[in-house]
């Protein structure tokens, strides 16, 4: 089992925490990947699905035990958008 983390930089702010099984490692690479190219700001939701623009800075892997945590940090300032549902 490993965790993924979205932190806003600036705060240290948990927005978002997920837990994941290791057979979905590969998924989180995948998107460390993407997010790694990203060109411009994107939309990223909180916990409560609330938005905030951000830009990906960087990620880090803190292990904790046995628990490995992929802490990946963003620029990020609320976002102006609606979400619709």
């Amino acid at each position: 089992m490993f965790h993924l983390e979205f932190v806003n930089c600036f705060t240290q702010e948990v927005l978002r925490h997920a837990e994941y099984e290791d057979k979905d490692k590969e998924y989180v690479n995948e998107m460390l990947g993407t997010l790694r190219s990203a060109k411009e700001d994107m939309i990223i939701f909180d916990n409560a699905m609330n938005p905030s623009t951000a830009r990906y800075l960087t990620h880090v892997i803190v292990r904790e035990n046995d628990v490995k945590t992929f802490r990946v940090l963003f620029k990020v300032r609320q976002s102006n958008k609606v979400v619709r549902s």
